[in-house]
């Protein structure tokens, strides 16, 4: 397996990382560990979870977190792992009222090291953002928990633009490294953004994708394959309503047919195509996928270790407007 290695860090990742969101809730216990295990397995080293990740279910907070934890503990590959979590989210039940301040994110640091096993975690990210603060605030709290070695390196998810440079500025003006990571909602699929649901949740733009390419700052995709669109339009395969309402537009149609050629071409799958979207940009760019199927896992490892022509991905972001 080729390892990618973060930019402005010495973390060495597989080039799929696995999402663990339903862990404890859509998917069970059982099946969790299992797929830690087979992940492992495979070479896979990049697992990203949150401290909020399974709170929507009836049972114990954290639940995919602390799955995680007892993995990590079992298996004894803490060592061989990254570990990329989130913290400052809302309250699910309150989620107009931010948690993003300097207080909740040090007790969520805390809450994350111990529900994950950690003396430290790897990547460190802000799970929203709080424009009530100035980013210099945010920023230097992320600096002393790194400061106390309690995580290594941080990041942020869904942040907009125009916070994104007045964090890069302030980090150039603080003389510190910064975020070193953009989780970020992206996929070869272009989304209908009106139909979002949760508008917290910052799809990628042009300009964010050319902020990328400018300064080489690492991603983290989520919602990488649009749940499946583009292999469930190739199988003709039944497609929920909400799905339709997401991913149902001109540019997707356009989008389709031409990977149904690249495909034929490259002897490739749309899944293929679709994740080795992400994997082949010019800065890393990791996306972040989960499975149920052994399968599945097999062939998503295939699929990001895939590096499309360099022609075929800026036809591809051009029709997505990403240029």
């Amino acid at each position: 397996m080729d390892y990618i290695r973060l930019n402005n860090t010495d973390l060495r990742v597989s080039p799929v990382c696995l999402g663990t969101s339903q862990f404890g809730t859509g998917i069970s216990a059982e099946l969790a560990l299992w797929q830690l295990d087979a992940f492992a397995e495979r070479g896979g080293n990049f697992l990203d979870t949150a401290l909020v990740y399974g709170d929507w279910g009836k049972g114990e907070k954290a639940i995919s977190e602390k799955l995680l934890g007892r993995w990590l503990k079992d298996s004894g590959k803490r060592e061989k792992m990254v570990i990329m979590t989130k913290g400052g989210h809302p309250l699910l039940e309150t989620m107009s009222i931010t948690r993003c301040t300097p207080k909740d994110v040090m007790e969520d640091i805390e809450s994350s090291l111990s529900n994950l096993g950690l003396d430290c975690i790897d990547l460190y990210l802000l799970h929203r953002d709080n424009t009530s603060l100035p980013v210099d605030v945010l920023l230097d709290t992320l600096e002393e928990a790194k400061m106390r070695g309690r995580i290594s390196h941080y990041g942020f998810s869904n942040w907009t633009y125009d916070r994104i440079r007045e964090a890069e500025s302030y980090s150039v003006k603080a003389g510190i490294g910064g975020f070193i990571c953009n989780q970020i909602r992206w996929s070869l699929a272009e989304p209908n953004t009106e139909n979002i649901s949760d508008k917290s949740m910052m799809p990628m733009s042009n300009e964010i994708m050319k902020w990328h390419k400018k300064t080489g700052t690492n991603v983290t995709a989520y919602n990488s394959t649009a749940g499946g669109w583009f292999t469930k339009l190739e199988k003709s395969m039944e497609i929920r309503d909400s799905s339709k309402k997401l991913y149902s537009n001109d540019i997707n149609d356009k989008i389709f047919l031409r990977i149904k050629e690249a495909a034929k071409d490259l002897n490739l799958s749309t899944l293929d195509i679709s994740l080795a979207y992400i994997r082949s940009q010019s800065f890393p760019s990791i996306p972040i996928t989960s499975f149920t199927k052994k399968e599945q896992l097999e062939e998503a490892l295939v699929s990001c270790e895939t590096i499309l022509p360099p022609d075929l991905v800026k036809e591809l972001s051009t029709l997505k407007g990403l240029v």
